[in-house]
């Protein structure tokens, strides 16, 4: 069986209205398709659209089958050859469902005649662009996996000729802890103008709406010997569904486990300094927070520690504008792992409150509620925050990429 990758356009605009970065898991023997009998029309279960006509249906009965310790006990007859319409638009007897970049795929199944085997092919955006080949066997079922490389797009299941019998499919991000960075001045983004739908360049997903467009235009600044040209506007505060899934004005991007998020960007605002929140894995897992300075471009560092996950930028409330975004592996270890250190003095305090750090840090005081009302550079020579314009009460001091380690401040 052979495995194919496929080599994509760099930037392809979305014709699905969701886009999935997490595991997806189809199962035929569930509840939500075992009773599907037959389907005549083109119908969507749990992401998974399965393209049916009256004339050429797709049916779900029930059958016993075991691989891999999984039991089934009903399966999807596809009945038939897939086919498709001179624009390679799906017609019938076509499985078809939205991936968000590099995806390993996993088909298990057999074909319809015991005596005689199938194929089922995979591909990707377009019935010709084939990933891969799974072998549908007349007899045992089998397991085939296959990996898709490249940006946002749609995948197509559907037989080659006659019919193909599946009882197990999965689509899970491959992804591999490699760097990755984006430049808003390459001609990869420089170029896109305002975004009117959710898009991918280069593996960054920019979610974006209408209503709600995310925008990259000409901008000239400078920071770590690098020069920049273009920049990406979020343009307002990021927003999720009911569900958690990013709807607009928000960057998505995987990660193959430990790294570090390297941000460079500034507040849309020249007078207001705004936040850029760095999640992973859903809306509220925060482990880190970019504080976009209204009067020059700064950069963050933050750490994500775990398995494979998506990380989310977005702004919690108005416009966030951003230059370059890094991803590093991160190496933990006893060596290699550097701790942050922030120390807090005098405590209580009032009109000014010093801080020792053990390197240069972005140190953010908080309000009792999780509101930044005031945050600075901190050096060895630059050690103190002016308090003077706060009103009395608790506060939490921490450093900007760094959530966990909060100290509590009293002003008096």
């Amino acid at each position: 069986m052979k495995n194919f990758t496929l080599k994509m356009l760099s930037l392809l605009f979305l014709g699905f209205t969701g886009i999935n970065t997490n595991a997806q898991e189809w199962n035929f023997s569930t509840a939500s398709f075992s009773a599907l009998g037959t389907i005549s029309t083109t119908t969507t279960v749990e992401g998974l659209t399965i393209v049916a006509t009256a004339d050429a249906v797709v049916a779900v009965d029930a059958n016993n089958k075991s691989l891999d310790g999984m039991d089934f006990t009903s399966r999807l007859k596809l009945g038939g050859t897939g086919s498709f319409d001179a624009e390679g638009k799906p017609v019938s007897r076509v499985l078809s469902f939205p991936v968000s970049g590099n995806t390993k795929i996993t088909v298990m199944g057999m074909s319809s005649s015991s005596s005689a085997d199938r194929q089922l092919i995979i591909a990707a955006g377009l019935k010709d662009n084939i990933v891969g080949t799974f072998a549908a066997l007349g007899t045992p079922i089998t397991k085939g996996e296959f990996t898709y490389t490249g940006g946002a797009t749609t995948i197509y299941l559907y037989s080659a000729s006659s019919g193909v019998n599946l009882y197990y499919l999965k689509a899970a991000p491959d992804v591999s802890n490699n760097p990755q960075e984006w430049n808003m001045s390459t001609a990869s983004f420089s170029g896109l103008g305002t975004l009117a739908a959710t898009a991918t360049v280069e593996g960054l997903t920019i979610f974006s709406t209408a209503e709600a467009a995310v925008a990259v235009d000409a901008n000239n600044k400078s920071l770590d010997g690098m020069d920049f040209t273009s920049r990406i506007k979020l343009g307002g505060t990021g927003t999720f569904d009911a569900e958690g899934k990013p709807v607009s004005r928000v960057l998505a991007f995987n990660v193959g486990g430990n790294s570090t998020i390297t941000v460079m960007g500034m507040s849309s605002s020249s007078t207001a300094d705004r936040q850029l929140i760095v999640a992973a894995g859903g809306k509220d897992n925060i482990i880190g927070t970019f504080a976009a300075l209204g009067a020059s471009i700064s950069k963050g560092e933050f750490a994500y520690k775990g398995e494979p996950t998506t990380i989310y930028l977005y702004s919690p409330s108005s416009g966030v504008n951003l230059y370059y975004i890094k991803t590093t592996p991160l190496v933990v270890g006893i060596q290699s792992q550097k701790i942050q250190e922030l120390k807090v003095y005098p405590n209580p305090a009032k009109g000014r409150v010093y801080l020792n750090v053990n390197e240069p840090s972005q140190v953010g005081i908080f309000s009792i509620a999780g509101k930044l009302v005031k945050h600075q550079q901190v050096n060895q020579s630059q050690n103190s925050i002016d308090i003077s314009d706060l009103r009395a009460g608790i506060y939490f001091v921490r450093m900007m990429n760094n959530a966990n380690n909060a100290q509590k401040l009293i002003i008096r």
